[in-house]
């Protein structure tokens, strides 16, 4: 069992080498991603609106219709915040940063990786690695990891202009 990242690119994490927030060290802090009860509608900003306006026109409307669909802890809140995923929406204006940190990473372990190849199939954006040593023999799993996370995050946004994702908790 893993945690996968899926959106602009797509991949899974490392198995207990990886964190889900990884890509916060490319200068970008990641979004909780918010659910309103009922309709299932998604909210990806600091904090959701009082209630969903794409579905109801007051609050009380939709708090009528969570009461209504017996939603018990609901805490007089029209959403909930997820606990399995979080959002990351880089720009182009971070393009300069990422590249800077996988710069420093390249020169710390990229020789612990004998090759890393983008691999692009139905719009997803992904990649192929071969370690240059057994991970049993490689102190730095994390910060190749973090390595190849950067690199594809970089290729997506000097390709897109933007580089967008979600990552399973």
């Amino acid at each position: 069992m893993g945690r996968y990242y899926t959106g602009s690119i797509s991949g899974k994490f490392w198995f207990a080498i990886q964190d889900s927030d990884d890509a916060s060290n490319f200068g970008v802090e990641y979004k909780y991603l918010y659910y309103y009860h009922v309709c299932g509608c998604e909210y990806e900003e600091s904090k959701p609106n009082l209630y969903c306006s794409s579905c109801y026109v007051s609050y009380d409307e939709h708090m009528k219709d969570i009461i209504e669909d017996g939603i018990e802890e609901h805490d007089n809140q029209t959403w909930h915040k997820s606990e399995n995923e979080i959002y990351y929406e880089f720009k182009e204006s971070d393009i300069e940063f990422v590249k800077n940190e996988v710069e420093k990473l390249e020169s710390l372990v990229g020789n612990y990786i004998e090759s890393y190849e983008i691999v692009e199939k139905n719009d997803e954006i992904n990649y192929d690695l071969k370690l240059s040593v057994p991970d049993s023999e490689n102190p730095h799993l994390e910060l190749c990891a973090r390595l190849c996370l950067g690199k594809q995050i970089l290729y997506c946004l000097e390709k897109n202009k933007y580089c967008t994702f979600f990552a399973e908790l």
